[in-house]
């Protein structure tokens, strides 16, 4: 695998045929605390007033990327990686457009709704994962690492346990579960 391969793998990611599949739960890294249910899942994500142990997601992914977003390289590989990146949404334009209009016709799973909600999110996660890899090679922060690896094994990252490490919600359990790449045509990489 060439840098550059190895660089983008994890926006490509989000063109896999594992994207939310939970098709690898042996992937996981180790101790990950799987959630099963989406309204916990979204609290770790989402909440500054977490339960004990717990440690506030954004800060975490913040961390993981505040010692080398600034630099120089982190500014070059942000060029090619916001090109491909780019290509790679706006493939997605279609599905998304697709999605909304069965919200509108209410119509929409559950598990389609939760691909609306976090796509964004989880994009700028493996972007983050990529220009930490642009960075900072192979020898990369472990916590983007542990999110490309939960989300190539068809997991969300949603949270940090302070002793545990990740956590990942299992979108298995929603209503309409189907990988979105059965919809969306998307390919294994």
């Amino acid at each position: 695998m060439t840098d550059t391969e190895f660089t983008l793998a994890p926006i490509r990611l989000f063109t896999s045929n594992r994207l939310l599949s939970a098709k690898h739960g042996d992937r996981l890294p180790p101790n990950t605390e799987l959630v099963p249910d989406l309204d916990r899942a979204m609290l770790l994500e989402n909440a500054q007033d977490l339960p004990d142990g717990y440690r506030i997601w954004r800060d975490v992914v913040s961390g993981a990327v505040s010692g080398f977003y600034s630099t120089a390289a982190a500014q070059d590989g942000r060029t090619a990686i916001e090109t491909k990146s780019q290509q790679i949404w706006e493939g997605c334009g279609e599905f998304e457009r697709a999605l909304k209009i069965k919200r509108i016709r209410k119509t929409i799973t559950s598990f389609e709704e939760f691909w609306l909600t976090v796509a964004y999110d989880l994009f700028e996660l493996l972007k983050s994962v990529s220009l930490g890899r642009h960075v900072l090679g192979r020898d990369n922060d472990a916590v983007l690492e542990a999110i490309y690896t939960t989300v190539d094994a068809g997991f969300y990252p949603c949270g940090w346990h302070h002793e545990k490490g990740l956590c990942a919600f299992d979108p298995r359990g929603l209503d309409g579960f189907r990988p979105v790449w059965e919809t969306r045509g998307g390919v294994d990489q």
